[in-house]
């Protein structure tokens, strides 16, 4: 079985004017056991494999997963990218037949202050379970200059975005490190060169208030 070719004879089925390329730029992107779709900022992504009577469904919103779904019916799940990919529905509308992505629900149904505030909560707890290695009073201090902006973890490495859960290549953010005691603002996560360090939590705030330019604004939420 071509699933790719199983896939499109369902969405034919139908009438849908979804089409999956089978190739781009002379890279294969469909084949066998995947398939992928997209119209605009929507895709959706389907796999299986050769031992297994399922499906997976997976879709997206602006590179964000929105929702997924486990099935054996590939009608179903024609049925499900033809609404999305032509903008038929929102994930909010099919949250009987997927499962939504509880990051991309917050998005839809929480503010931004509401979002990053449990962002923040959520770090602050796993670092005073141990789960990262971090100073908690530095993350607190971090918290309360630093809140209106999404923070990352990358190998017990601090970063910013001002864009809730996307990384912003154009926004400039410094790496902050908390090992033993020892605070750092570095360039970078693998890079050896050191900005500033200090052992004094206002210190490095101070700091980072130079090198952090973001306008006090809140992070945007990527779906707005």
């Amino acid at each position: 079985m071509n699933l790719t070719l199983c896939l499109q004879s369902e969405l034919d089925k139908i009438n849908s004017s979804v089409k999956f390329i089978n190739s781009s730029d002379g890279v294969k992107i469909n084949t066998e056991f995947y398939a992928f779709a997209k119209n605009k900022d929507r895709s959706v992504y389907v796999s299986t494999f050769l031992t297994s009577n399922e499906y997976f469904l997976q879709i997206e919103d602006k590179e964000l997963i929105a929702a997924t779904l486990i099935t054996y019916k590939l009608n179903e799940i024609a049925q499900i990218i033809d609404s999305w990919l032509e903008g038929i529905n929102s994930i909010l509308s099919i949250q009987d037949k997927v499962e939504i992505d509880s990051f991309y629900y917050d998005l839809l149904v929480l503010t931004e202050t509401q979002i990053l505030e449990k962002r923040w909560f959520n770090l602050i707890e796993r670092i005073e379970n141990k789960e990262i290695e971090f100073s908690v009073e530095l993350i607190k201090a971090i918290k309360t200059h630093f809140w209106k902006l999404y923070p990352f973890f990358s190998h017990d490495f601090l970063w910013f975005s001002d864009i809730i859960g996307i990384k912003n290549d154009n926004f400039s953010t410094p790496i902050i490190s908390s090992i033993n005691g020892d605070f750092a603002i570095r360039n970078g996560i693998y890079g050896k060169n050191i900005l500033f360090s200090s052992s004094v939590v206002n210190e490095i705030i101070e700091k980072l208030g130079e090198l952090v330019k973001f306008d006090n604004e809140i992070s945007k939420n990527p779906l707005k």
